[in-house]
């Protein structure tokens, strides 16, 4: 019995020994742990803080934005390190800005070294969306996060620049009338980046006979950007001086606003009388920029631009949109066909171009396939494939495409047949809606005429680019 006792006891003893020698070194460990932990963090002068950029720069990302500006890493040593880090620190930031430049001055030369491709649109993110410094990354960003592409790109391909044709080839042998309707364009705007906003007023005036063009009308929707506005009507006042000396036309621009029809602000809903000021803006080719007295949404403001118009036919379109060579003839002969401005005034149609894609990141151009508007039940407009069989041989690729719907942000209708059906729904808040709405009201109408039906059109051979 005393022999048992005593192996119990010594037994005790070995486990209570055994785990006070272990609790010793795990603590040891443990301060080890937090005293290398410490050292180490005063020894990284760059600390990610983005997981984003981080696997960005993991990606080899092109963009000098993953290893400076945006505050991805911080450049000071943390606060309360000592003396002696601190002089580490500027000797290793020293080092790694050495090493850093270096390894950008090589990537960089290899870019830069690169002959520039004949076509204007290859490349255009080793051109134009090349990050040299920390200012380069702050343009480029605010523009994400203002507009939701690159304008660091944008702004620098400028205002005019040549785009493939991308058309069939047959596009291109295509004869027009010379007989056609004169069209307002209408371009309705809210903090829209403004170099994108200019060359969308450039190419249409680059690309456009201006036989048919009456104005373009730049609708800004109370836009709150800084200088915008400003900008804007500098543009335009710049783009009818020029106009003025080489075409002696008229100056309209400076517009008295109490004789302007006023769509929205007028609470009676009633149509003022057109002044003898405003018949004088038939008398030549006008850009104006008018401004809405509240934010009204692209509806109402879309209804303002066209309440002001004078043309015969509108054409609206995006602010962020490029037009292709001979894009307005092609509307505007599928459009008049059948109308011969006495018996028949406007058809009851409406016709949209191809709308092809600009690369929101780079701006580089890609061609859309022929395809035709529809919606599904939820009543969201979507494209769809041409039914089997519509294109047959060469010819079909140049005809008109009898379409159900179509998108509601780039097309052309008389203005005379928008007003009869009864224009946009004011009540439409947001964008979007107009796609399906408009293209209802165009397709349940019966029109004036008992020969035509009202129909929707996509013209292959008109082409305008769209930033998305």
């Amino acid at each position: 019995m005393g022999k048992i006792n005593n192996s119990f006891l010594w037994g005790i003893i070995f486990a209570s020994a055994t785990w006070t020698i272990s609790l010793y070194l795990y603590w040891l460990l443990n301060m080890s742990g937090n005293q290398i932990k410490g050292k180490v963090e005063n020894k990284i002068h760059y600390r990610l803080v983005n997981t984003d950029e981080k696997d960005r720069i993991k990606n080899n990302d092109k963009s000098i934005a993953a290893l400076e500006g945006k505050n991805l890493l911080y450049d000071n040593p943390k606060s309360g390190s000592d003396k002696y880090s601190a002089n580490m620190w500027k000797s290793h930031k020293i080092r790694s800005d050495y090493q850093r430049k270096m390894m950008l001055k090589e990537k960089f030369a290899k870019q830069l070294g690169m002959k520039k491709s004949a076509n204007p649109d290859n490349g255009l993110d080793k051109q134009f969306g090349l990050i040299r410094n920390a200012e380069d990354v702050r343009i480029r960003d605010k523009g994400y996060n203002l507009h939701a592409f690159n304008t660091l790109v944008s702004q620098r391909i400028g205002n005019h620049r040549g785009l493939p044709d991308t058309r069939n080839k047959l596009c291109r042998a295509q004869k027009f009338p010379e007989k056609l309707p004169k069209v307002s364009i209408i371009i309705c705007f809210y903090n829209e980046h403004f170099e994108t906003l200019s060359r969308s007023v450039y190419s249409i005036l680059d690309k456009t006979d201006q036989r048919y063009l009456k104005e373009i009308i730049l609708v800004d929707d109370y836009s709150d950007l800084e200088n915008l506005h400003d900008d804007v009507h500098k543009l335009v006042n710049q783009l009818n001086n020029r106009m003025r000396k080489d075409e002696e036309m008229l100056e309209t621009n400076n517009l008295d606003v109490e004789n302007v029809v006023d769509y929205i602000n007028d609470d009676n809903n009633v149509d003022k009388k057109t002044t003898d000021k405003n018949l004088k803006l038939r008398e030549g080719f006008n850009v104006r920029l008018l401004r809405t007295s509240k934010r009204e949404g692209l509806i109402r403001a879309r209804l303002y631009g066209a309440d002001n118009s004078v043309g015969e036919v509108l054409v609206f379109l995006d602010s962020h949109i490029e037009v292709n060579v001979d894009w307005l003839q092609p509307l505007l002969t599928r459009l008049s066909e059948g109308v011969d401005g006495v018996n028949v005034k406007y058809s009851p149609r409406a016709v949209t171009p191809v709308i092809d894609v600009i690369n929101a990141d780079t701006f580089e151009y890609s061609a859309s396939p022929l395809v035709r508007g529809g919606f599904n039940w939820g009543l969201h407009f979507k494209w769809d494939n041409l039914p089997k069989g519509t294109l047959k041989d060469g010819e079909d690729f140049v005809k008109p495409i009898k379409s159900p719907t179509m998108a509601g942000g780039l097309f052309a209708i008389y203005r005379e047949y928008f007003n009869y059906i009864g224009k946009y729904d004011p009540g439409m808040n947001v964008w979007g809606g107009e796609n399906l709405e408009i293209s209802f009201r165009v397709c349940i109408t019966n029109g004036r005429f008992q020969k035509t039906i009202p129909i929707l059109i996509v013209d292959p051979i008109s082409k305008i680019h769209h930033s998305n």
